[in-house]
């Protein structure tokens, strides 16, 4: 196996995943014979002549955030570039077995054949296909002056036809925190922002009122000249990106989130997670309601065994599954971690093969390590779990 790891330029970063939930196969495979050897720089897959990298850009009409770059499988022939397929969203990694390409997705990967790749991976597209969710989208792009940058802001949802109302107050509220964030350093603080009634507003609408709220506290900061006149405005941007994940009994519904914010740093700033809801009583679901309390120290231990492992990998011993309150400063949110037993643990979620714990950038490792979803099976926990699958 041909595996690459890296670090994305600038902006991107390589995310950690541990565990492959699902497959999807994009292309019929074919055998061939390739050469034995080792592939240098970003090449995945090389047969004779020919072979399929990894290469970045600025995505050019599809990018949904300038700041972000867009990965990109280059096919390359006789050294000479033939065909592009742009991975469109946030991957956590990609790697090569034989001619198949894998792209881990979340918790989740999608296979390929290198030598059929299609024009664009869309994988929010790819995973909620066929289901009859309909696909939610708003974009603002706004500046003070033709000197200063582009701000963006991107929204994205997979939602079903008729939305509960729990569903619009769950997407207020996380992006309520996030660009509360951007200004304040503080997911409190979102009294800075126009309060809006989500009730009978559209996912679009609740998207625009918060791109509206993105650019006043932007302008209020920025709209300032300088001694000469001019006006440079930094480069904010933010992203929402919203799909369901797994269903468990009709009742009970994980979605995956993705955000993305960029104030201008040496890079932005990426949290990914699942959320799992009560789909009949309307409510986000935590640690007690998914697993018996009296079991909560076992599954704890279970997890701790699986960051020691990552962490051995990377020549580290630290375990520990919880942070105190005071080690998460300011950019804390309750939606993505809650209080168990006086410690703060990432909210567990409900995935196809497992229970999920996702510990974004700096919270259980270095930033270059990115985004760790530790997985445990269902195997392993099976009988301390309150939900029946």
């Amino acid at each position: 196996m041909i595996k690459l790891f890296y670090m994305k330029r600038i902006l991107l970063f390589s995310f950690v995943t541990v565990w492959i939930s699902s497959v999807f196969t994009f292309c019929a495979t074919r055998t061939y014979s390739s050469e034995n050897g080792v592939y240098v720089g970003d090449t995945l897959v090389k047969s004779g002549n020919r072979f399929v990298g990894v290469s970045f850009g600025d995505g050019g009409a599809v990018a949904e955030v300038s700041s972000l770059e867009q990965a990109m499988l280059i096919t390359v022939c006789n050294n000479v570039p033939v065909d592009t397929c742009v991975i469109i969203d946030n991957y956590n990694d990609i790697w090569a077995e034989g001619e198949n390409i894998y792209v881990m997705f979340g918790v989740d990967t999608l296979c390929f054949n290198a030598w059929k790749l299609p024009r664009e991976v869309n994988m929010m597209n790819c995973f909620v296909a066929n289901r009859g969710w309909k696909n939610h989208r708003f974009s603002h792009t706004f500046n003070i002056s033709d000197a200063a940058c582009d701000c963006d802001f991107f929204f994205q949802a997979y939602l079903p036809s008729e939305i509960p109302a729990w569903t619009k107050r769950t997407m207020k509220d996380i992006m309520a925190n996030d660009i509360a964030t951007l200004f304040s350093d503080d997911k409190d603080r979102t009294d800075v922002l126009r309060r809006i009634d989500v009730g009978a507003k559209t996912p679009k609408q609740i998207a625009a009122h918060y791109a509206k709220e993105h650019e006043r506290l932007y302008r209020k900061e920025f709209d300032v000249a300088d001694e000469e006149g001019k006006k440079w405005g930094p480069k904010y941007d933010y992203l929402f990106k919203m799909n369901p994940a797994y269903e468990c009994g009709g009742r009970y519904i994980t979605y995956r989130f993705y955000t993305y914010r960029y104030t201008m740093g040496a890079h932005g700033y990426m949290e990914e997670y699942y959320l799992t809801f009560d789909k009949v009583a309307g409510r986000l679901l935590g640690a007690e309601d998914i697993i018996e309390p009296k079991n909560f120290d076992f599954v704890i231990e279970s997890l701790e065994k699986k960051i020691c492992n990552h962490k051995r990998r990377n020549g580290e011993t630290d375990s520990n599954a919880s942070a105190d309150l005071a080690s998460l400063g300011s950019d804390f949110s309750t939606v993505l971690k809650e209080s168990v037993k006086g410690r703060i643990y990432p909210r567990p979620a409900l995935t196809e093969n497992g229970l999920v714990f996702s510990y974004q950038p700096y919270e259980n490792g270095a930033f270059a390590e990115g985004i760790i979803h530790f997985v445990i099976p269902y195997s392993e926990i099976a009988n301390i779990l309150k939900i029946e699958r």
